[in-house]
């Protein structure tokens, strides 16, 4: 999904945030390490889709996709500026309330695709502005923000 680029869901208009605020990385983040998603990696034997589907699933099984999702996408008419956590709750209750096939598979989809998108952007900020601990330094106890390659998130591969 691009820029400005608008999506109509349950006769709703949404689009996605183009501008973050620091409460926003902070809840979208806190919502991601809740769901589990920042310890998972791809299996060496695992399709790039089996993997999305596996982000997916934890996403779901955590409860906390909605909450995700509505840290991800704006209600039409409202400025990124307005964004605060309880219009992402409300924004989530509305999406979970949908009943067409077509827009519950669209919002599976565009979870991925945004939450995908979110990591890569905030994972290598938190990275390059994160003091180095000294676990990392002696290669024990990675996690979402430390990779192999120190460069980029294992979700996004």
């Amino acid at each position: 999904m691009a820029d400005g680029e608008k999506l109509t869901l349950g006769g709703r208009i949404y689009r996605p945030l183009t501008i973050s605020t620091l409460e926003r990385d902070n809840y979208m983040m806190s919502r991601v390490i809740m769901a589990g998603i920042t310890k998972l990696t791809m299996r060496h034997d695992e399709t790039p889709t089996d993997f999305v589907q596996r982000i997916l699933a934890s996403l779901i099984v955590s409860g906390h996709m909605m909450d995700v999702l509505g840290g991800l996408l704006l209600p039409e008419g409202v400025e990124d500026m307005a964004w605060t956590p309880e219009l992402a709750i409300r924004t989530g209750r509305e999406l979970a309330m949908l009943t067409a096939d077509e827009d519950k598979t669209t919002v599976r989809t565009l979870t991925i695709t945004l939450l995908v998108s979110f990591l890569k952007g905030g994972l290598i900020s938190l990275w390059q502005s994160a003091p180095p601990s000294e676990t990392s330094e002696q290669g024990e106890d990675q996690d979402a923000f430390s990779t192999p390659t120190g460069t980029e998130s294992s979700v996004a591969h």
